[in-house]
Parts: structure tokens; sequence; C-alpha cells
């Protein structure tokens, strides 16, 4: 992350922070706070103001199709099809950040 700051009649200051890669999605919480997305199952909140990461720890969830026999084969009949899902965050209100666990398929 690199953080450019100008202000009138001052120079430039340039700060700059590593992050383990590169967000997919990123959403700003408030002028100090921006959420991030790395995958569906990784995310974090960065502090402009002390430019350090915390990671997002989701709980685990389990889900059952009822499909039975066919449930695995969801992974042979989607090969080819491009429709990964990707991560999405949405502000919703002041230092408030909805995480979607499922961007669906209508969503490109």
């Amino acid at each position: 992350m690199i953080l450019n700051a100008r202000a009138p009649l001052r120079t430039e200051t340039l700060q700059e922070t590593p992050l383990p890669h590169s967000p997919r999605t990123m959403s700003f919480m408030n002028d100090d706070t921006i959420a991030f997305a790395y995958s569906l199952t990784e995310h974090a909140v960065f502090s402009l103001k002390t430019m350090t990461p915390v990671d997002i720890t989701l709980p685990a969830t389990t889900t059952t199709t009822g499909m039975g026999a066919f449930s695995g084969l969801t992974g042979y009949m989607t090969l080819g099809l491009g429709a990964k899902a990707k991560p999405f965050l949405l502000t919703t209100k002041e230092s408030e950040v909805l995480i979607a666990k499922d961007s669906g398929s209508g969503r490109n």
C-alpha cells in the first residue's frame, strides 16, 4: 500500500507499507480505515493512521446441497465455465462493512 498525501504549501509525503498480497476488492469504511478482500475467505481492515492491516476472522459455516450422490460432481460440472466467485465488500455506514460470503451467479 502506497499512500501519497498532498496539502497546500507543503511538500508531498510518501508512506509505503507491504501487504501480504494485492486485495481484489477495497471499501473505504471512513476517512482512516479501508476494508480489504483478498479472496472469499481472506479479509483485513487497514488503518491509514497506523499503516497496519488487521486480519478479519469469519466464523466457519457448513452447507448441504441435498444432492446426495451428485454432490461431489460440482467441481467437475463447472470446469471451464469461468464462473469463479469474486469477493465483495460494501460499506453500509461509517465504520461498518458488509462482507458477502457468496457473490452469486448473476454478478460479473
